[in-house]
């Protein structure tokens, strides 16, 4: 079977703009990333120059351990994420019943399954956010200061919480990020919460955590940390280039996580992750060859993979 595809990708590093991938045009299948097209075509077609020339070409058991690879997630920026695997997922169910490429691809996302199943669970904490969200977790409400890119980077990781207060020091800009995460309430940085506000929290304390992603001076932030209307838990610091702020700055016995201590969570998962990636291609290489002895014994061939 992988005999009669070729598989073609273009990546966005490929690239010299940001434009939309184009190009790929009849392919039996496409699959399209924020980072990637592939597109596969059976090899008889292909006559000539390449569909894109910018494409990566992959045949036989290379086809099958790339598009494996990239199912399994080990070519995403957060390694092993399942974004791409039920993008995969979902595009394979969109193909027609009798799509010739549909048997190729069903045993790569089986296989996928089966690789992600065994070797990708578990994976930790890989992003400032993921780390954020952990450290958060027994909060209900989250306050962030600021409303650049990495506060939008952060956002999508705290949709599970109560309520994500944001607070900038330009209240349009913090309500563009409302199209990352639509539940969030924006407020000027220089401004108290109001009293009514204040009245209810009394009442209703919750466990309130901060994530300061702006690049504010100590002084600052003290100020206004002391004009806030409660206190708050936990504080994680993702500033770079000063001094973490510390529990008598905070106004608080919070427990102050600094961007040194986010950096050492995220190392200590690094060597982890690395073997486990490791495992995962040996195991998708190991399968690919040995369903290639498998497919001499018996009449239907490859497609049967993991079936």
């Amino acid at each position: 079977m992988l005999t009669n595809w070729v598989l073609f990708h273009e990546s966005r590093d490929s690239r010299q703009d940001s434009e939309p991938f184009s190009g790929f045009a009849d392919a039996a299948w496409a699959f399209e990333t924020c980072l990637r097209k592939i597109a596969l075509y059976p090899v008889d077609t292909i006559n000539g120059e390449p569909p894109s020339m910018n494409a990566e070409i992959f045949e036989g058991t290379e086809l099958a351990t790339f598009l494996s690879e990239v199912a399994c997630g080990l070519h995403s920026p957060m390694v092993g994420e399942t974004e791409v695997f039920g993008q995969f997922k979902r595009s394979i169910e969109s193909l027609p019943s009798d799509s010739p490429v549909l048997p190729v691809l069903r045993s790569i996302f089986n296989l996928a399954k089966k690789i992600r199943r065994e070797h990708l669970q578990s994976l930790g904490s890989q992003t400032y956010g993921s780390v954020s969200r952990r450290l958060l977790k027994k909060c209900h409400t989250i306050h962030v200061l600021g409303a650049g890119k990495l506060t939008e980077e952060l956002l999508p990781w705290f949709e599970g919480f109560e309520e994500v207060e944001l607070f900038c020091r330009t209240t349009e800009k913090g309500e563009l990020l409302k199209r990352v995460l639509p539940k969030i309430r924006v407020f000027k940085m220089g401004e108290r919460m109001d009293e009514e506000f204040a009245r209810v929290h009394a009442a209703h304390p919750h466990l309130s955590g901060l994530v300061i992603a702006a690049p504010m001076e100590n002084s600052e932030l003290e100020t206004w940390i002391a004009s806030h209307a409660h206190p708050f838990e936990i504080i994680v610091d993702l500033r770079g280039g000063v001094e973490p702020i510390n529990s008598d700055q905070a106004a608080s016995s919070a427990q102050v996580i600094s961007l040194q201590d986010v950096f050492a969570s995220i190392e200590c998962n690094r060597q982890e992750i690395a073997e486990k990636v490791e495992a995962a291609r040996v195991a998708i290489r190991s399968e690919l060859e040995s369903e290639n002895d498998r497919a001499l014994l018996r009449p239907l061939g490859w497609e049967e993979i993991c079936a």
